[in-house]
């Protein structure tokens, strides 16, 4: 009998996993833009960065990377800055892009986020990665740094990171369990013929209610006091400069 049962779930198992054999991943590698106009990354580097970037398994939007020495007007314009690069390249704000300065003449850098997906990282992951960040452009190496925006971006992403085709996938399910409730009315009506097997009948399947009370055991209510906060102002920590658009802040290094 075991060995019938496992047969059929089998072919349970191969009519789902058959949809991932017909119907691979559709999803494709992260691309990045890296402009690198500070010089800070060799060919051998850009290479590093853009075979790490084809490891993301997703193509809901693309890295941006610009290293630049500009100290005029950057500062506290970072958002214009960062647009009116892209701008020639046909990106803009409506564009999913994930995206990072490094201003190695005022040693600042500035984490953005574009599109729809500015929804998806919170502020806080986002302050979270910028703190972050510090550590290895602090040390000057800098790929390190690169590596660990893209990874650290890609996980507070919580957006879809495999996609598929639902559609297939629910037919090779239903077919499976259509598959698999055959197969166990075919194995009950075998062994009630042979075994003779005659469920009992429905009178002796009774239940008389002959009571019926309701006990309270315990009781409790808690009263919370509430304190009132007189200082509405927020911390920007050590970020500089405007906030504005998909910028979500910055640090020094």
């Amino acid at each position: 009998m075991v060995r019938r049962i496992s047969k059929y779930i089998a072919i349970l198992v191969i009519a789902i996993a058959s949809y991932f054999i017909i119907f691979p991943n559709e999803a494709k590698a992260a691309q990045l833009l890296l402009f690198d106009d500070a010089d800070i990354f060799n060919d051998g580097e850009e290479k590093i960065l853009n075979d790490y970037a084809n490891t993301i398994n997703t193509d809901d939007y693309i890295f941006i990377v610009l290293t630049t020495r500009v100290s005029s007007n950057y500062e506290y314009n970072q958002n214009n800055f960062f647009l009116n690069y892209l701008e020639p390249y046909g990106y803009d704000e409506s564009d999913n892009v994930i995206g990072l300065i490094i201003n190695m003449e005022l040693r600042l850098y500035d984490l953005f986020v574009y599109g729809a997906i500015d929804s998806e990282i919170t502020r806080d992951e986002s302050d979270d990665i910028i703190e972050q960040l510090s550590i290895p452009l602090r040390d000057d190496d800098y790929l390190r740094g690169v590596k660990e925006f893209m990874k650290k971006t890609n996980t507070a992403y919580k957006g879809t990171y495999v996609k598929f085709n639902i559609e297939p996938f629910l037919v090779f399910t239903v077919i499976g369990v259509i598959v698999a409730i055959v197969t166990g009315f075919c194995i009950y009506n075998n062994y009630k013929n042979k075994y003779k097997f005659t469920p009992y009948p429905r009178d002796y399947m009774t239940l008389n209610l002959t009571s019926k009370f309701d006990t309270l055991l315990h009781s409790h209510t808690s009263h919370i006091r509430r304190s009132s906060n007189s200082n509405g102002g927020s911390s920007n920590g050590g970020f500089h400069g405007s906030s504005g658009g998909g910028h979500r802040g910055g640090g020094s290094f």
